[in-house]
């Protein structure tokens, strides 16, 4: 993969910048804190992808249980508290990769738009069913903005909005300045098939 060469690259280049740097403590700090924050990015990196193209991961349980993981790992090295509200027992639902890592990427650049520009100090990720429906809604206590001159934000949310619409969901957002933002991301459940039910059961067993 690109990024593995890309690690390897940033790794070797800070080993070496340690080395020319050992009476510096400073640096050597510094130069130490990248490497760790460089191998994070990469080990998250790698999961995502082993995650998007397992096709075991393909239900909505999966999907709801990844979410979280991703969630809170991602907002683990900034200020940003993550609460979650996922029920505990979800009904077996197919969901193609296709819908699967749309909403993951959906979800991914909501909290990184809130990561760079919200100045939220927490974050709620819920995930609920909804007749033949599921919601993720993302929500910040940030400053929030005017929907209608989003500023910064704007293209994360058209491209969320995009990736929604493409799968056959719906987008809605509700933000006003001083008062945080709330996204939701709305998609059709598809039919249980009995191939599918049958499947899961032989995985669990």
């Amino acid at each position: 993969f690109p990024y593995t060469t890309l690690f390897r690259s940033q790794v070797a280049l800070l080993s070496e910048l340690i080395q020319r740097v050992p009476d510096q403590p400073a640096a050597l700090v510094m130069h130490s804190r990248q490497i760790s924050a460089t191998t994070r990015q990469a080990i998250q990196a790698m999961d995502q992808i082993v995650w998007a193209v397992n096709p075991k991961n393909d239900s909505l349980e999966d999907l709801a249980n990844y979410l979280p993981q991703y969630a809170q790992e991602f907002l683990r090295t900034t200020a940003i508290r993550c609460r979650i509200d996922v029920p505990m027992v979800l009904p077996e639902h197919p969901l193609s990769t296709e819908t699967r890592h749309n909403v993951f990427l959906a979800v991914k650049e909501a909290l990184n738009n809130i990561a760079k520009h919200a100045q939220a100090t927490e974050v709620w990720l819920r995930v609920s069913l909804e007749d033949q429906r599921f919601a993720v809604a993302i929500e910040d206590n940030g400053h929030g903005f005017d929907p209608d001159h989003p500023g910064r934000v704007g293209n994360g949310l058209r491209n969320i909005k995009k990736r929604v619409e493409s799968i056959g969901g719906r987008f809605e957002l509700w933000s006003a300045p001083g008062q945080g933002a709330k996204l939701r991301l709305i998609l059709p459940l598809p039919p249980r098939s009995e191939e599918h039910t049958s499947e899961l059961q032989s995985r669990q067993s």
